[in-house]
């Protein structure tokens, strides 16, 4: 189905009203949790685990209820939440429940990768795109009320990192993180990071490809030209700030 805002009125009584009312099926996250009923063509439709379940030769099929256990980082009752106003909606609005107590955009990446990984593990699609400018917009915000540096410190925890290595390769939410490293790395201010980024493969592959892309366009301008001597400066465009940082 898509965006509810470019549906046209007979479209949408054709095909987009059928699928609000119907056959429903109940969704709760643990058997204490609260339960949610929910259109079965319209769940079946976006979300290939679901109509796997619901459709296929599983308990759910003769039960209509499907009760989820609570996985951390994955499976909780927000990130059902989220889920289902994506494919009713196809909008996004995160409810943060955990506030980390580095910053409000710490609290937002672990949403959204909880989003993202909840999402990812039922088959819904479409969504990978408009939550990645959604992170990056939080962590330039962050860095921007903050007055963030290359060397200071960033809103990305351990548990973001380690989060985001169970996303399938090239996913554009861990591209996001991957950009904050980049500006670090080239001016070889992150040993920590360098360190620390051994134990994420998948993420280190993203951050190296963004720095490819950062240096390849990067900057060269001569300065000082009247000296005898000219001298040049190279910069790149930090993928993370959209400032430019001269090496």
């Amino acid at each position: 189905m898509t965006s509810l805002d470019n549906v046209k009125s007979d479209e949408f009584l054709n095909s987009v009203l059928p699928l609000f009312y119907g056959p429903t099926v109940e969704i709760q996250i643990t058997s204490s949790g609260r339960p949610f009923r929910v259109s079965k063509d319209l769940l079946a439709q976006h979300s290939s685990y679901f109509a796997s379940m619901f459709n296929g030769k599983f308990l759910e099929r003769q039960t209509q209820v499907a009760v989820l256990e609570k996985i951390e980082g994955v499976v909780s009752e927000a990130s059902l939440a989220a889920l289902l106003q994506w494919i009713y909606t196809k909008r996004i609005n995160l409810t943060v429940t955990d506030f980390n107590p580095i910053s409000e955009s710490a609290s937002f990446i672990s949403a959204a990768l909880e989003f993202a990984r909840f999402a990812d593990m039922c088959g819904v699609t479409g969504m990978e795109s408009e939550m990645a400018h959604a992170v990056e917009r939080s962590i330039k915000n962050y860095r921007v009320d903050h007055a963030i540096g290359v060397r200071d410190k960033k809103p990305i925890t351990y548990e973001h990192m380690t989060s985001s290595e169970h996303l399938p390769p090239g996913h554009p939410m861990r591209r996001a993180l991957a950009k904050v490293f980049v500006a670090g790395f080239i001016c070889s201010e992150s040993s920590t990071a360098a360190h620390r980024m051994k134990f994420f493969p998948n993420l280190a592959a993203d951050v190296l490809q963004e720095m490819v892309e950062a240096l390849h366009v990067r900057h060269h301008k001569y300065h000082d030209i009247n000296r005898p001597r000219k001298r040049f400066k190279i910069s790149f465009i930090d993928p993370s700030t959209e400032k430019e940082i001269v090496l």
